[in-house]
């Protein structure tokens, strides 16, 4: 999953909330690991519920193939 991260790791578009970046989901990703790697600041837990606020997910359901946006901070 981690090398699926950095190819689907897009620079310099700009989605929702000016976020910076967006990642694929792999298969078997999940909203902690993807946290994780995103090299973000903070708390794992803020991190997580970031992520999820920005691209509107409940319950922490992500598929294979879905782009997220990561908050660029």
């Amino acid at each position: 999953a981690w090398v699926g991260f950095l190819i689907g790791q897009r620079y310099g578009q700009l989605g929702p909330a000016g976020s910076t970046s967006s990642v694929t989901v792999q298969f078997g990703d999940t909203l902690w690991a993807i946290a994780e790697r995103s090299g973000l600041k903070g708390d794992i837990r803020d991190v997580v519920g970031r992520i999820a606020q920005l691209n509107g997910i409940k319950a922490g359901q992500i598929e294979a193939g879905q782009e997220l946006y990561l908050p660029n901070h």
